[in-house]
């Protein structure tokens, strides 16, 4: 037998003992595969946006969110917010159609240990609205983070 293929199963056997151990910086997967891990990414952003008619002391929405008002009232925004530095502006609109009817700044908290902050802004013209649709959309360096639709019954 010539000497280069008696040298083939050898190759074999150590790649395939060697193939099972994964790198210092890498997670096997479910299929025993090496996998480079990555860190997450750190983008700043508003991931919630709880809307209601009355907060704590704490600055959160009692009573749990609500997307139809009876009738008109102050409405109470709270925001939770990823990456984002505390004192980082943050602005609330309320809108009408395309028309801002009220515009609100605040600033975020400071992030817990997971990154995650808190914010709450009142919208005190939403006491004078009629029945009908609006929309509540938070900006994050002017960028828009999201919109809540709601709506006052009358």
């Amino acid at each position: 037998m010539p000497r280069h293929l008696a040298i083939l199963p050898l190759a074999l056997l150590l790649a395939t003992a060697c193939g099972d151990q994964p790198a210092d910086d890498a997670t096997p997967d479910s299929t025993g595969t090496a996998v480079a891990t990555e860190p997450a990414p750190t983008v700043p952003r508003v991931m919630a946006i709880d809307v209601g008619r009355a907060i704590d002391e704490g600055g959160r929405i009692m009573g749990g969110g609500v997307e139809t008002f009876p009738e008109a009232d102050t409405i109470y925004v709270h925001l939770r917010t990823e990456h984002v530095s505390e004192g980082t502006a943050l602005t609330v609109r309320l809108l009408e159609g395309d028309r801002t009817l009220e515009s609100v700044d605040v600033t975020s908290g400071a992030p817990d240990a997971g990154m995650i902050g808190e914010a709450t802004a009142t919208l005190p013209a939403g006491a004078t609205l009629r029945p009908g649709a609006y929309r509540v959309e938070v900006l994050l360096d002017g960028a828009s983070q999201g919109i809540r639709e709601i709506t006052i019954a009358g």
